[in-house]
């Protein structure tokens, strides 16, 4: 049982706030730390049935904020970020990497015993081998700002720690799960045309992550002694055909969908004018990113057996059940019957 005040940056978002959720389910005490009044409220009604948990409105970009925030903290999660966003690079570089410069500062300053940071196996970059993936493997940019911002707040949290910051740093896949509101919604409103575009052969796989199973393991790597200084990928090495997902979720909603497959020009080609469109503001949000058509042009592979080793950590969750509990959330948040 962990008997020590936990406090969770990013609580409004969906790592976040699961975060929050299941170590108040355990009896822990634990501070969530969201951006606003409304994400506030959501959590704190997730999580009404636990006493002992806390939700206050934090911003990242306020060192002052997180100062007072962190006081009597043994262990900070740090999950807070922009992910999918359409706003600009600078508000991408205040959150994702001033904020964790602020994270790292106001831990020193609180003497928290251990810093848990969640970066994302993003920043080892496009892969250019099908060599597997590990922990020492060098960052690349992808010339997008969701993955180079998270490669200079990982370096941040590298700098603090060589100056003595407590720390341990995960990356994990794509995560799916109940409470997730971005990537299976997003696949389920394209499913709706019909359509499925691809520009690669279907056989490319996606490294997936049940939200429970990264739970197991943030809570491991936030406990465990061996854990300290170390960093360690958290995924499901055993991918899945996006095809496969896709198929999944029209069986379940009932949507008849096709493949097609274009050229993996003509895809980033669509993507850079779909992100011109939204940017004048033509649209909302972009039906297609320059970032997602990277995500799923290339094929990823990553070794997970240093969490194995040190940690005992492995997904449990398969594929047919996690896909199941998540489409059985989504079913009556989303617009598709």
């Amino acid at each position: 049982m962990i008997s020590e005040k936990i406090v969770v940056t990013g609580a409004g978002g969906f790592i976040g706030g699961a975060l929050v959720h299941r170590l108040g389910s355990i009896g822990v005490e634990v501070c969530g730390l969201v951006r606003d009044e409304a994400a506030l409220q959501k959590l704190q009604y997730m999580c009404r049935n636990y006493r002992q948990v806390e939700v206050r409105i934090c911003d990242v970009r306020s060192p002052t904020a997180l100062r007072q925030c962190l006081v009597g903290a043994h262990t900070v999660y740090h999950a807070a970020a922009l992910v999918n966003s359409n706003v600009s690079e600078k508000l991408y570089y205040e959150t994702n990497v001033e904020g964790t410069r602020n994270v790292c500062s106001a831990s020193i300053e609180a003497q928290v015993s251990r810093l848990v940071y969640l970066s994302t196996s993003d920043v080892f970059g496009l892969p250019e081998s099908t060599d597997n993936v590990t922990e020492k493997w060098r960052f690349a940019k992808w010339g997008e700002k969701y993955p180079d911002t998270k490669i200079l707040a990982t370096e941040m949290v590298q700098q603090f720690r060589a100056i003595g910051l407590q720390s341990a740093i995960v990356y994990p896949g794509w995560v799916y799960g109940p409470g997730d509101q971005q990537f299976l919604p997003s696949l389920a409103t394209q499913l709706r045309s019909g359509v499925i575009p691809t520009w690669k052969r279907p056989t490319v796989k996606l490294n997936l992550i049940h939200i429970e199973d990264l739970l197991d393991g943030l809570i491991l790597v936030g406990s465990r002694p061996e854990a300290l200084g170390q960093d360690f990928i958290l995924l499901n090495s055993a991918s899945v055909p996006l095809t496969e997902i896709c198929d999944a979720i029209g069986a379940f909603f009932g949507l008849r969908h096709r493949a097609i497959n274009m050229p993996y020009a003509t895809a980033m080609y669509l993507a850079r004018a779909a992100e011109l469109f939204a940017k004048t503001g033509l649209t909302r949000q972009p039906l297609i990113t320059t970032a997602i058509v990277k995500s799923f042009g290339f094929q990823f592979n990553f070794d997970t057996s240093k969490a194995f080793a040190q940690l005992g950590w492995k997904p449990k969750m398969e594929f047919a059940e996690g896909i199941q509990s998540a489409l059985e959330w989504q079913q009556d948040r989303l617009n598709v019957h």
